[in-house]
């Protein structure tokens, strides 16, 4: 196993990702992804990205000094990787904003259930005396 694809194990395992997972995600199948993490397949900058946004991790964690991508990636794609990792951030903030407006709001729908549910028994002990 290489450099790359020991992290990529560590922190799919840190957040308990299985491989069936993110290779669905990747939209490939399992065998070819734990190939990729094993070293037994090159792996493309481009699927290292994404992964790197799947594992919600810096894509220079995956780079070290001897990884094939380290030049190429000093020199062009930092940037343009730092960019869309803050852009999947930023967007997943947005969704847990929205998903917690929906949960409030239905919290308070629920509340309000169960209030016109006590009422409508009070309604009913009082007519039964």
């Amino acid at each position: 196993m290489n450099e790359t694809g020991y992290l990529i194990r560590k922190y799919r395992d840190e957040k308990r990702y299985s491989q069936e997972f993110i290779a669905n995600s990747l939209e490939m199948g399992q065998s070819a992804f734990q190939k990729l993490e094993s070293g037994e397949t090159t792996l493309s900058f481009e699927r290292l990205i994404k992964i790197s946004i799947l594992l919600e991790e810096p894509i220079d964690s995956f780079i070290s000094s001897d990884s094939p991508y380290f030049d190429k990636f000093q020199r062009r794609e930092r940037p343009i990787a730092k960019y869309f990792f803050e852009k999947e951030i930023e967007v997943r903030d947005k969704l847990i904003n929205v998903l917690e407006k929906q949960i409030e709001s239905l919290e308070n729908s629920l509340i309000e259930k169960r209030r016109k549910l006590q009422d409508l028994y009070s309604k009913l002990a009082t007519n039964e005396r």
